[in-house]
């Protein structure tokens, strides 16, 4: 189900010529040796210190 929606999402942009407009607003970087590249996003453990409610 997700990959047909994804191939329906790609047809769509690609039919409206939008394709590089819509991955670029993304954040997706286009590369000449590698393509399309995906945005990249690290992940931090980040501690929390919450009162205890009584």
């Amino acid at each position: 189900m997700f990959a047909e929606a994804v191939d329906i999402f790609f047809e769509d942009l690609i039919a409206n010529n939008t394709l590089e407009e819509v991955l670029t607003e993304l954040g997706w970087r286009k590369s000449v040796e590698a393509g399309w590249q995906p945005p990249y996003f690290s992940q931090e453990a980040v501690s929390v210190r919450m009162p205890a409610i009584a």
